[in-house]
């Protein structure tokens, strides 16, 4: 920047101008269920905290370590991202996306991305939520579950076996067992499985008297021994 007097420079300095940074852009999202593997509607709220006439439309991003987006529908269609949205938009519904398969040890902290672009689509504004609302917090059901006890008398001792068809058994490596409160008790961590090639020892990875821990290699059926009745 100069200063003239008849053409002359009487002064002069030199102002540096800041790059332009994105301005805040408030978003929020919730699910309608927090159980592992289960299929949930996502709603994403979208606030233009200060709105520019540049903005021309939303950019919408999902992080698939956040979701398995494999059945996730958008206005009845499969859902393609990133996905561009009407800047007039407040709201939207994605459906069919499905939990993770486990709760996290901890909390996930990015997977889901909004922002603003003009005609150019230049960014205007953006904003990252954190998504900690989001991980699942309940595990999920058996699909089924019963069990026989061989020997029903009161402080009579035998064998329990139960019968399941659990969820996601690809990925599940172990499987806890907690028997009824104040009605039995294990004498001693006595366990098989059944399995394709016919009944095979537990690999019993912790146990006490009402509790055991085992390894899970896709079996349907585990016999606990010596279950005392109380």
């Amino acid at each position: 920047m100069g200063m003239y007097y008849n053409g002359y420079l009487t002064a002069s300095g030199t102002v540096t101008l800041p790059f332009v940074v994105p301005v805040y852009l408030g978003v929020s999202a919730t699910t309608t269920n927090s159980i592992v593997g289960n299929l949930t509607d996502l709603t994403v709220n979208f606030n233009r905290v200060n709105p520019f006439s540049a903005e021309s439309s939303f950019v919408f991003n999902l992080s698939s370590s956040l979701f398995n987006l494999s059945s996730a529908q958008y206005n009845g269609n499969s859902l393609t991202l990133p996905l561009n949205l009407p800047i007039s938009t407040t709201s939207i519904v994605i459906n069919n996306v499905q939990n993770l398969l486990s709760i996290p040890t901890t909390p996930q902290t990015t997977g889901l991305l909004v922002w603003t672009i003009d005609s150019s689509s230049n960014k205007v504004a953006q904003s990252a939520f954190n998504p900690a609302n989001l991980a699942p917090k309940t595990p999920t059901t058996a699909l089924s579950f019963n069990f026989v006890r061989s020997n029903t008398a009161i402080s009579g001792t035998g064998a329990l076996v139960i019968n399941y068809s659990p969820r996601f058994a690809a990925v599940s490596s172990t499987m806890t067992i907690v028997l009824p409160a104040n009605q039995a008790k294990m004498s001693s961590p006595t366990c098989q499985i059944q399995t394709s090639s016919g009944l095979t020892p537990c690999q019993v990875i912790s146990s006490n008297t009402t509790a055991i821990t085992i390894g899970y290699s896709g079996q349907s059926q585990t016999i606990l021994g010596s279950v005392f009745n109380l």
